[in-house]
């Protein structure tokens, strides 16, 4: 029974660090594109219905967020928020990603920068949701980790 305890626990931790490595560098890579054409940034975001009267927000706004997600996922005590800010923010550019080819042209062009930008909306969309389901895996095995170490620690106090 403990060696399988010891291998659950083992295989939980790699998922999370590994949900957290492929986060962090997927939002390190974008914020990075995005910043090194902020000119092109803007403009693509200006191309779009939907954010073109956010354009000078969001160009900030976003890559800064994806900054801080990533240091928050590296920091354990931020963790836990690192998470569900990834969580929610894949599920909004997932969200993006679907609404506008099925609701306004497939013709607006995607302001993710990098090699991201070279895919088809549907292509996106997957890859969005792949990330989203990674950072939602990551989440629920890290909270449930949490859970458990505070178990131990409250048992250990007693």
């Amino acid at each position: 029974m403990s060696h399988n305890l010891t291998y659950n626990l083992a295989w939980k931790k790699a998922i999370i660090y590994s949900s957290i490595f492929l986060l962090v560098s997927l939002f390190i890579y974008a914020a990075y594109n995005k910043l090194a054409i902020y000119s092109t940034f803007v403009e693509q975001l200006n191309e779009s219905p939907i954010t073109k009267n956010y354009r000078n927000i969001l160009a900030w706004l976003v890559p800064g967020t994806e900054i801080l997600l990533a240091i928050a996922l590296l920091v354990p005590k931020t963790r836990l928020l690192g998470f569900y800010g990834s969580f929610f923010l894949m599920l909004l550019f997932t969200i993006y990603v679907f609404v506008v080819p099925h609701f306004y042209s497939t013709r607006i062009p995607c302001s993710c920068g990098g090699i991201i930008s070279s895919f088809s909306w549907k292509g996106h969309f997957y890859f969005n949701l792949a990330f989203t389901l990674l950072a939602a895996i990551g989440l629920v095995l890290h909270s449930h980790q949490l859970q458990t170490d505070n178990a131990v620690m409250k048992k250990i106090a007693q």
